[in-house]
């Protein structure tokens, strides 16, 4: 799924479900907090755990998150 390219990414949790890196990375080098949650309580680092399949981006999103400091704890 690709997204519109007149959407923008305002959040982590965007560039997260678009699976957008650049645009992740962006953000956090901006000053978004990565331990920011969503209305489910989810920080994007949560949130890409979640998934059932991992995909390579995603492993590259998770590293990313933890080098600018989320929290990998998780309830």
């Amino acid at each position: 799924m690709s997204r519109p390219e007149d959407c923008e990414l305002k959040s982590l949790h965007d560039a997260v479900e678009w699976k957008d890196l650049d645009s992740l990375e962006s953000l956090l080098k901006d000053g978004s907090d990565p331990n920011t949650a969503d209305k489910k309580g989810r920080t994007a680092l949560n949130f890409i755990c979640s998934l059932t399949k991992l995909m390579k981006i995603d492993l590259k999103m998770i590293q990313l998150l933890i080098q600018f400091g989320a929290d990998d704890y998780f309830e």
